[in-house]
């Protein structure tokens, strides 16, 4: 009896590799304003076989997943969660599908690999091998979570 590849049991390396952009494809846009989508991240991801049942809680719970909001601009990621924020990001690479940014300054920074699945949603590698999910949100959304915060 032959095992499925690996490709065909992790339903994120499935839905990567099974796309090949046309070459007349638009290349969607980062800039807009964007929230972690649970419903989502939780479908998808796999917890190890050794979580304990407090770990699987935590990351199941509503104070964890989907609280996250992006507002991407030209030039900036603005970020609200438990602690607002923003940093200067540019892209290193871009196609239909994915782009690749490096968010940060010359000292501090990060890459991140970004795979879009719509004009309005995309995921993203978080940790070793689970994906976060993220959808475009409407302003007023941004407007209510970020009114008394202020950005760094």
């Amino acid at each position: 009896m032959r095992l499925p590849s690996r490709a065909q049991r992790n339903p994120i390396i499935r839905l990567m590799s099974q796309r090949s952009p046309p070459v007349t494809a638009k290349a969607p846009t980062l800039i807009g304003i964007w929230k972690s989508d649970r419903a989502r991240t939780l479908e998808f991801w796999g917890f190890p076989k050794n979580a304990n049942a407090r770990a699987r809680k935590l990351l199941s719970s509503r104070g964890f997943f989907g609280n996250l909001m992006w507002k991407i601009t030209r030039t900036h990621i603005y970020h609200a969660w438990e602690i607002s924020g923003s940093s200067p990001y540019s892209v290193l690479w871009q196609n239909a599908y994915h782009i690749v940014i490096r968010i940060g300054r010359r000292g501090s920074f990060e890459v991140r690999d970004i795979h879009f699945d719509g004009p309005d949603r995309f995921y993203m590698l978080a940790g070793k091998a689970n994906c976060e999910f993220f959808r475009r949100i409407d302003a007023n959304q941004w407007l209510e979570r970020t009114r008394h915060r202020r950005f760094r």
